[in-house]
């Protein structure tokens, strides 16, 4: 079983699973659509994590591994465009391991990473923001045009608009 809480990527999921037997779900909210102890292993990506649920879910000695999007993910987008912080500042691979960890599971590795993210021309930027709603929720070409305009002279005097990704991982075990 695998759950997606985006509604736009559960036809997605279920596209890309089901073939090979497996049954996808549609679950936002927090809580598992599994029973006590049905589980040896949960993946998470990029989704809330409830490390509560997990450690319910998970057999002894069944296994965590998420990855997350921490909170300086693409900043520098909403500080050249003039927006308000996309995230909670303080979503860090320290904060979040702590949580695991509260939940009874032994967290066995944490790595935290800053990759690059390359824009080459303003319309793969706008694209991006569109995409990904979350990052300025007010997004419009409109209301953002000056800075746009901005990033498009940034990017064809230098080719490019660099910034950084934010995202960490975590492997935990249930005792």
């Amino acid at each position: 079983m695998a759950t997606e809480g985006w509604q736009p990527n559960v036809a997605v999921a279920r596209d890309r699973l089901t073939p090979l037997g497996v049954e996808v779900r549609f679950a936002p909210g927090p809580e598992l659509p599994a029973t006590d102890r049905s589980a040896d292993t949960v993946l998470n990506r990029h989704g809330r994590l409830n490390p509560a649920e997990v450690a319910r879910v998970l057999h002894p000695g069944g296994n965590l591994l998420t990855q997350q999007v921490g909170s300086d993910d693409c900043r520098e987008i909403n500080e050249a465009l003039g927006a308000p912080e996309p995230y909670d500042t303080t979503w860090t691979a320290e904060t979040a391991s702590a949580q695991p960890a509260a939940a009874g599971l032994t967290v066995l590795e944490v790595r935290e990473e800053w990759p690059a993210f390359t824009f080459h021309d303003v319309g793969a930027l706008v694209h991006q923001l569109r995409a990904v709603p979350w990052q300025i929720p007010d997004f419009t070409v409109a209301g953002y045009e000056e800075p746009l305009r901005r990033v498009d002279a940034r990017i064809r005097a230098t080719g490019e608009f660099r910034v950084r990704a934010h995202r960490f991982v975590i492997r935990a075990r249930v005792a």
